[in-house]
């Protein structure tokens, strides 16, 4: 198939679709022709002028996309497929050996904008995506889904009989509570018995981080967590393995994501004031295709 010269994209804080020359792919990359893309409240932030990193500037809009690869790069072969492409391009296996600098935001800004017709990336971050999933619920795996696995089946992972933690209904607590089901049989509930919860996804920030480490076990306050032997773990996405393990997972439990609402390309707009309204249970999703 060949590829258009021109394609249309939206770059800017005020959300104005615009039209851009589309690059051929480096040898090692693929271009892919996006059919969705998720929001996250990273992206309301990009919008309004609050996150601004210095290498990109203020143009750097969505991060979660899903697709089809169409043009492979010289030095690569293979056939087109449903594919997604990891949030954290170069972190493959090992963040220690991924990654040239400290400074975690830099981990996100090495990725690219999604919310265009067509990107290109390198063919080692490509992920193929669960057959059950469709291209929109597929747009919601690559940061939101592999936030909460990393969280809860890193270095301690879940086991049968824990109680979980998440805060509200965005899309990484509802994938927390999908992927806790799932993977040690866990129940939903209010009460543990005086006991406390044994992993918590924390996702509000400096107004929940306090009760969060109270409604751990014992309700040992944040200052005393290090005595106490509570692990405190900060989560940068995951890797382009963790992925793969992850999509194995909901492949095996036909997990679907949760999609709250789904917008037109040219609605972005829209879709970035329902997101901000806080209205939404699971994901915001944009639909290209």
């Amino acid at each position: 198939m060949s590829l258009p010269n021109i394609s249309r994209e939206y770059r800017t804080q005020n959300l104005k679709l615009q039209s851009a020359t589309l690059s051929k792919p480096k040898a090692t990359e693929v271009t892919i022709k996006i059919h969705a893309v998720s929001l996250q409240y990273r992206d309301l932030m990009v919008s309004r002028g609050n996150l601004v990193h210095s290498k990109i500037g203020t143009s750097f809009l969505v991060l979660m996309a899903q697709g089809r690869s169409l043009h492979l790069g010289k030095k690569l072969r293979g056939g087109k497929s449903e594919i997604a492409s990891a949030l954290t391009l170069h972190w493959i296996i090992s963040m220690a050996t991924s990654l040239k600098t400290s400074n975690l935001l830099d981990l996100v800004a090495t990725s690219m904008a999604v919310l265009r017709e067509y990107i290109n990336v390198p063919v080692h971050s490509m992920v193929r995506i669960p057959e059950h999933l469709s291209y929109e619920e597929g747009s919601t795996l690559p940061c939101a889904a592999l936030t909460a696995y990393n969280a809860f089946l890193g270095p301690v992972p879940l086991k049968g009989g824990d109680y979980v933690l998440v805060l509200g209904t965005g899309g990484v607590s509802i994938f927390g509570a999908q992927i806790a089901l799932a993977s040690a049989r866990l129940t939903l509930g209010y009460q543990t018995g005086g006991r406390g919860v044994d992993h918590i996804i924390e996702v509000g920030g400096p107004n929940t981080m306090l009760k969060s480490c109270n409604a751990g076990d014992s309700g040992i306050p944040l200052l005393h967590g290090m005595r106490r032997a509570i692990i405190f773990r900060s989560i940068s996405i995951g890797s382009v393995k963790q992925f793969e393990d992850m999509n194995r997972l909901l492949t095996a439990h036909k997990i679907r994501p949760v999609v709250d609402k789904v917008f037109p390309f040219e609605e972005a707009t829209e879709a970035y004031a329902y997101l901000e309204s806080q209205k939404h249970v699971g994901k915001v999703v944009i639909k290209l295709v």
